[in-house]
């Protein structure tokens, strides 16, 4: 997937530890599109293309879902400070729905935050919205 890879290209300058793809978590069913570790922080790496507001909503709460089956099925050992990034991609290309998924991502994030601090989960979740086109013009591709 392109937008995948260019992602990655994008925050392997961001994370200071090299980035392991297609990553499974301990004995669990849980996989991450990436993951790194720099000393004691390791960070989790979820990837999800949007491609229109109707199908968006239902690919952002699948990875908060993600977000709270890692709470209940990977332990950290030895005091690892554990991150969850999740990284949101639009690629509307003509459709102008690019606003209505950027409030729907905002919406989702913010209910995850609240239930994160309900539930004291022992992990940072935090989330980046990318536009496709922006990453593609930054790496030089047209």
């Amino acid at each position: 997937m392109q937008a995948e890879d260019l992602v990655f290209r994008l925050l392997q300058s961001e994370i200071s530890a090299p980035i392991r793809r297609n990553v499974r978590v301990g004995k669990s069913d849980i996989a991450f599109d990436g993951f790194a570790r720099s000393g004691n922080a390791i960070t989790l790496i979820e990837v999800k293309l949007l491609k229109n507001a109707v199908f968006s909503t239902a690919l952002i709460q699948q990875s908060v879902l993600v977000a709270s089956e890692l709470s209940s099925q990977v332990h950290t050992s030895m005091d690892a400070q554990l991150k969850l990034l999740l990284v949101f991609v639009i690629d509307t290309g003509k459709d102008d729905g690019e606003g209505e998924i950027r409030e729907r991502i905002q919406t989702v994030m913010e209910d995850a935050v609240h239930v994160r601090l309900e539930k004291q989960l022992n992990f940072e979740l935090t989330h980046r919205i990318y536009q496709l086109d922006e990453i593609k013009k930054a790496f030089g591709i047209a």
